[in-house]
């Protein structure tokens, strides 16, 4: 049975994709600077990961270090095949937006995570949600 996060994390990691490959002129005029955009969407990706992706005793370091690396590697070649698309435009800084929106994910997940297992019902919570 595939996992209530792997589904969540798909169809988020869905909604980047298209969103970062529509072409320039059919997009909405952004209220904040694009690199807030691109930082929270790769937070929310990196969230989705750290959950999905699970975690084995005595792993953490390495979990962690696998979930920055997808990030990061998806951040670069999103960033890549945008030059492709018309009226798109590869963008270094985006990439580094990118990044920092995956270090911004994994260190909000790490700390709701440390947060709940204070608790039974925390425990219980996390344990449900990521069968």
């Amino acid at each position: 049975m595939i996992r209530f996060a792997s589904i969540c994390l798909l169809l988020y990691w869905g909604a980047i994709f298209v969103a970062t490959h529509l072409p320039g002129h059919s997009l909405p005029r952004l209220h904040w600077s694009d690199k807030a955009y691109h930082a929270i969407a790769y937070a929310g990706l990196a969230f989705l990961l750290c959950w999905a992706i699970p975690l084995r005793k005595g792993k953490f370091l390495g979990h962690l270090v696998l979930v920055f690396a997808i990030g990061t590697i998806y951040g670069g070649l999103d960033e890549l095949t945008q030059a492709l698309i018309p009226s798109r435009q590869c963008d270094f800084k985006d990439f580094i937006a990118d990044i920092v929106g995956v270090a911004i994910g994994m260190t909000v997940y790490l700390a709701l995570r440390t947060c709940l297992i204070q608790f039974r019902m925390g425990r219980r919570l996390i344990s449900g949600l990521s069968r």
